[in-house]
C-alpha cells in the first residue's frame, strides 16, 4: 500500500498501518529514555564513589548503599 493510498484509506486500514509504527517509535523512545537513566545512574554512582566515608555519612549513606541509591535516583524510585 503506497503512502498516498494509506492517507486516503478507510480509517481502519490507516490504523492498521499507523498503530504498529507508533508502537515501534514508542519502543525506541522508551529504549533511549532508559539508556539516559542508566547513564545518570552511572554518573551518580561515580560521583558518590569519589566522596569520603564522612561525606557519605553526612548524606545518610555508606558505600554499600551507593549502587541502590544511584539506581533509585536515576529511575525515579526515591
Amino acid at each position: 500500500m503506497s503512502s498516498q493510498s494509506v492517507l486516503h484509506a478507510p480509517h481502519s486500514a490507516r490504523d492498521s498501518v499507523v498503530a504498529p509504527v507508533v508502537s515501534v517509535l514508542g519502543t525506541i523512545a522508551t529504549f533511549f529514555t532508559v539508556i539516559g537513566q542508566a547513564r545518570n545512574a552511572q554518573s551518580t554512582y561515580e560521583r558518590l564513589m569519589r566522596l569520603s566515608d564522612a561525606e557519605l555519612a553526612a548524606m545518610g549513606l555508606n558505600r554499600n548503599d551507593l549502587a541502590r541509591y544511584a539506581f533509585d535516583s536515576a529511575f525515579d524510585k526515591r
